[in-house]
């Protein structure tokens, strides 16, 4: 969006943190003042996702380390939702326990719906807790099967990114971008605008210098 009066002059479309230059009030504060091209991040961003497309190995270095995060996640959101099961199990059984004492004119009323409501109050609960942990693992296994698609599409188009450049297909690039998740940071450190890409495949921070970048120093 900004450029020269002059008609022959070109307009960019530039990245910035509206909270860094003071246009908007945000609860973190931010010192980022740059602008980053647009055009510039994009392209750094698809040439980085190329490396690791065109490289077997770091592709299925990758790929495993992921597949690595995703059980060590799932793992204990099993073990909650066992446990959850376990509870509501238990939780159920005591109050039909206490229902059948009712009938039986083992227990009082009063004694009754005091206890009952103590139950479907840690019932309702757990049933909570249970479709919260429940939605965590959906995600999980969602996004575990979307890279897994993305694998799929990558042995079919390992030998076509040249051709999706020279094409330039938007949509075939968004599509990885999105089934990868990547996202982007944008930083200035030493006098560099930085860019620090992650993705489910890995991570790499590389300077913003046109389009031509180099891995950052560490």
């Amino acid at each position: 969006y900004l450029g020269g009066g002059n008609k022959s002059e070109k307009y960019y479309k530039y990245y910035r943190c509206m909270a860094g230059l003071g246009y908007r009030d945000y609860s973190q504060d931010c010192g980022n003042k740059y602008y980053y091209r647009a055009d510039y991040v994009d392209e750094i961003a698809w040439q980085w996702i190329k490396t690791i497309f065109l490289e077997p190995e770091k592709l299925e270095e990758g790929y495993s380390l992921y597949l690595q995060q995703i059980e060590a996640t799932l793992a204990p959101l099993y073990q909650r939702l066992d446990l959850a099961n376990e509870l509501i199990h238990d939780a159920q059984q005591k109050l039909d326990r206490l229902l059948d004492l009712y009938l039986s004119g083992n227990i009082e009323k009063d004694l009754l719906v005091d206890r009952k409501h103590r139950l479907e109050t840690t019932l309702e609960a757990l049933q909570k807790e249970q479709e919260e942990i429940n939605i965590q693992i959906e995600a999980s296994q969602a996004t575990k099967e979307q890279i897994q698609t993305v694998m799929e599409f990558a042995g079919r188009v390992e030998n076509r990114f040249v051709n999706i450049d020279e094409e330039d297909d938007f949509e075939v690039k968004r599509h990885i971008i999105e089934a990868l998740n990547v996202q982007a940071k944008l930083n200035f450190e030493d006098e560099e605008k930085v860019v620090y890409l992650s993705c489910a495949l890995g991570q790499e921070a590389l300077f913003v210098v046109s389009n031509q970048t180099c891995r950052m120093k560490r």
